[in-house]
This record gives structure tokens, C-alpha cells and sequence, in this order.
């Protein structure tokens, strides 16, 4: 673009050319100029407007903006859930799939996610390993088991897995959480 402007004004007639430090500093006001509007867009940053919380919301509400599940529907999924895991202990199988808990309760994978996300505030793997984790918390305080087999007994593959969502949930180790509570 300065190179263009620099032709057209030695085109001009006998205009002296546009010197090298000119056309820098022209170049470097442009830049900033440009920069300083880009910056401001907010469509591009719109993240860093809004709180995370916010976000996650607008991010749900996008997300499930053309389904058909109803609130209605969707408390009576939630319930339906919370029987699968509470009363069938759907929880306790390994190989538990949002595939395999649509089956159970007779309705959509999709509908399950978006009532985990939308009515209980959380994901399918962690809604699951809540209830292992429960139920592995009962077991570490009554029982003489090994954690590996606790580990097992209530779902999970791999003692790391369990460590991992036994840490998240609870903040300490199986062990630590079973000495904690053993003595008290």
C-alpha cells in the first residue's frame, strides 16, 4: 500500500519520493491502528468478556439450542438415571457407556448428555465415577479389602483411574481417606 502511494506521488509530476523512514513510520502507525481495532472486537475475545460461568452456560445453552428434550422430559431422564445408578447399580459395571445407560432407561444417549449437562451440571463419566466413588468410600471404611479390589468391586479398570477420580472427588487418597475415617 505505501509502495503504491509512493509511485502515485512520483507520478504526481516532480514530487520528491516518500524516504524509507517516512514510509516506516507510516507503516508502524498503520500497524498499531490495525491492532488496536482487532483488539477491541469483541466476537473475536468474546471469552474474555464474560465470566466462566457465564460461558459455560452460553456454551450448554448453544449447544442444545435446536433439541427437542423439554424440561419436563428431561427431569423425568434425570430421575430415571438417578434409579439406574441408585437402585440397578448400573455404576458397578466396567463397561458402562452413555450407549449402554440410553439402553437401560429406554431413551437417547443425546438426551442422557444433555440432562447430565444441563439438570445435574455434569459430565456422564463423572456423574458415573461419583457413584463408584461412593460406594468404593463405604467399602474402604467396612471392609478389609485391598484398594485394587475395592477399585474393581465398584467399577473402574486400572487402580490409576480409581486413584485419579478417588483424588478429584475427595481431595486425598483411598488410603488416606480410609485412615481418616477408620479412626474417627
Amino acid at each position: 500500500m505505501l509502495a503504491t502511494i509512493n509511485i502515485t506521488l512520483s507520478n504526481l509530476g516532480n514530487a520528491a519520493p516518500v524516504n524509507d523512514a517516512v514510509f516506516s513510520i507510516i507503516g508502524l502507525i498503520m500497524t498499531w491502528i490495525l491492532a488496536q481495532w482487532g483488539l477491541r472486537q469483541k466476537p473475536g475475545f468474546e471469552e474474555l468478556y464474560q465470566t466462566t460461568q457465564g460461558k459455560q452456560h452460553l456454551q450448554t445453552a448453544n449447544k442444545y439450542q435446536h433439541s427437542a428434550l423439554d424440561q419436563t422430559r428431561a427431569q423425568h431422564i434425570a430421575s430415571q438415571i438417578e434409579k439406574a445408578m441408585k437402585e440397578d447399580k448400573l455404576y458397578l459395571d466396567a463397561a458402562l457407556s452413555l450407549p449402554k445407560l440410553a439402553k437401560h432407561i429406554s431413551t437417547s444417549a443425546n438426551y442422557i448428555s444433555q440432562t447430565l449437562n444441563q439438570n445435574l451440571s455434569t459430565s456422564f463419566f463423572d456423574y458415573v465415577n461419583h457413584h463408584r466413588i461412593e460406594a468404593a468410600k463405604r467399602l474402604l471404611t467396612n471392609t478389609e479389602e485391598t484398594v485394587l479390589d475395592i477399585a474393581m468391586q465398584v467399577g473402574f479398570n486400572a487402580k490409576s483411574s480409581f486413584y485419579t477420580a478417588f483424588k478429584k472427588e475427595t481431595q486425598m487418597t483411598p488410603s488416606q481417606y480410609r485412615k481418616t475415617h477408620l479412626n474417627s
